[in-house]
């Protein structure tokens, strides 16, 4: 489903079930049906991980660093405190 789907994944119950989802306000519910489709991708083996990311940071009393989530380590997140 989608333009990153490139390993062409498919499941038309996963799919309609997605659509309810997305059309679902309830942040309560939307969350309990979205943990359930992640079990279904996770049963259906959807996805084999090749790479994970390790991210290692330093730390000191009068550094104060927000890490990102791109892994990318930029000064301008860096501040003495």
């Amino acid at each position: 489903m989608g333009i990153a789907n490139s390993g062409r994944y498919s499941n038309p119950d996963l799919d309609a079930k997605l659509a309810v989802a997305k059309r679902t306000l309830d942040d309560a519910k939307r969350e309990k049906m979205l943990s359930e489709l992640s079990e279904i991708v996770f049963n259906d083996v959807a996805l084999i991980p090749m790479h994970h990311e390790v991210l290692v940071v330093a730390a000191r009393k009068d550094l104060q660093f927000t890490t990102r989530a791109d892994q990318y380590t930029l000064a301008m997140n860096a501040k003495i405190v």
